[in-house]
């Protein structure tokens, strides 16, 4: 399978967030039946990191309440599930650079380039609940004592897509933030 290299290009250009992140690149061999609901992770981890989560302006105020009881309650549900089964195969904590597009990592095995799987990452807001969204080895690189690791998204329904573009645009927000107070403490 060839790999279109502008979407690499793309994915090196693209707003991204840069973190030390929990993921584990699964094959179609371990996969899982049942995913998680990344809309629900997506959601809640801006939520967590904002302390407010922008509804509709046409929504009542009760309405917004229930929602995010909701959203809550189906989180508990899902961590609490999540907790009683139990991951045999827990990720690794490494660095990660996430954006709409995808996300690379660096890693010891080599990977086929063109494998489809699925990327399961932790997000710091939300570390007990993983965001499995499939994607495609686009590209793996050796550098280092390792492998660069790039897989992009398969095509993302336009809510996810949203939502996985204000996190990485909140979390850059942040890493901004952060280097610029560093800088001014010096």
């Amino acid at each position: 399978m060839s790999v279109d290299l502008p979407c690499l290009h793309e994915f090196t250009d693209s707003l991204a967030s840069e973190a030390d992140l929990y993921l584990r690149w699964k094959t179609p061999a371990t996969l899982d039946v049942a995913g998680h609901d990344a809309l629900l992770a997506f959601r809640f981890a801006i939520e967590m990191g904002d302390d407010h989560y922008a509804l509709r302006e046409a929504e009542s105020d009760i309405e917004q309440a229930l929602f995010r009881v909701n959203t809550k309650l189906d989180l508990l549900l899902n961590l609490m599930s999540r907790m009683l089964s139990g991951d045999p195969h827990e990720p690794f904590r490494r660095g990660v650079r996430l954006n709409p597009l995808g996300v690379a990592w660096q890693q010891t095995e080599v990977l086929p380039r063109g494998q489809h799987g699925q990327v399961s990452l932790r997000l710091e807001e939300l570390p007990m609940l993983p965001i499995e969204l499939p994607a495609t080895l686009a590209g793996v690189e050796p550098r280092g004592h390792g492998f660069l690791c790039t897989a992009l998204f398969n095509p993302l329904p336009r809510e996810l897509k949203d939502l996985v573009q204000r996190y990485i645009f909140r979390a850059h927000r942040h890493q901004v933030a952060e280097a610029r107070a560093e800088r001014g403490a010096r």
